[in-house]
């Protein structure tokens, strides 16, 4: 892990603004236009999504650069290295390792990270004095970066369950599904479809429909506690969107 040399007072660090998962979207839309060509930023934001340079594909573009997903800092930009062995692999653990690597890329995470020696408090109080005492954040700031770092570090361990699922259970069970020949074994013997995430349940969350125009209606899922620094980050999301979802 790094130092917090580097991070000058009064002077706002950047930080990626979406999570890892969100960038390497971005980047995979990059790539599959493309490929490793060299393209111009103002080309890179609208094989992205965009309609052209503006504050949302500034964020994402600043994201895809600090995780480390293309290469050039100025003028032409291109697909790194890193993405490639995630974008296309030559194995579930090489992928696994690029992620990783792409998570701890930034180096406000870097820093926050081995501030707490490897592992994150539950509590965002403690995460939140170091951003604003010892890398001068402001207030939201922290708070943003911090939503974003537990959201990249949570989709690095759901990558990780999901790769975990994708392997046998058990020495005994594969050795039982072998022993029964074809004729005899059941359809759940044959193929068991692996199920990443438990069903969510009608219960579990509130279904909000939002009449935005006569053509177009949005449906919104609200699961979990709804706090106000849920909604916040719900509203630079859809920002971030706008140049996405808008049409041409």
């Amino acid at each position: 892990m790094t130092s917090a040399e580097g991070f000058t007072k009064g002077r706002s660090p950047r930080y990626p603004r979406i999570s890892l998962e969100s960038a390497i979207g971005y980047a995979r839309r990059l790539y599959d236009e493309a490929h490793r060509a060299s393209v111009d930023v103002d080309t890179a934001a609208r094989l992205m999504g965009f309609r052209g340079r503006s504050g949302a594909s500034q964020i994402a573009l600043g994201a895809v650069r600090q995780f480390g997903l293309v290469d050039g800092l100025r003028g032409d930009i291109k697909i790194s290295d890193l993405a490639m062995r995630i974008l296309q692999p030559g194995s579930a653990n090489e992928e696994e390792e690029a992620r990783h690597e792409a998570a701890f890329s930034p180096e406000v995470y870097d820093k926050v990270v081995g501030h707490f020696d490897g592992e994150l408090p539950r509590s965002d109080e403690p995460i939140k004095a170091f951003l604003i005492r010892s890398l001068s954040f402001s207030k939201s700031g922290a708070e943003e970066c911090i939503a974003t770092l537990r959201k990249t570090l949570s989709d690095l361990e759901v990558f990780r369950s999901a790769l975990r699922q994708d392997e046998p259970s058990s020495v005994s069970s594969s050795t039982r599904s072998h022993e029964l020949p074809p004729e005899e074994r059941t359809d759940a013997s044959r193929s068991a479809p692996v199920q990443a995430f438990p069903p969510i349940t009608p219960e579990a969350y509130e279904l909000i429909r939002i009449p935005l125009t006569r053509e177009c209606t949005a449906e919104l899922r609200l699961v979990g506690e709804v706090t106000s620094g849920a909604i916040d980050r719900l509203v630079q999301y859809i920002e971030l969107m706008r140049g996405v979802w808008a049409e041409d």
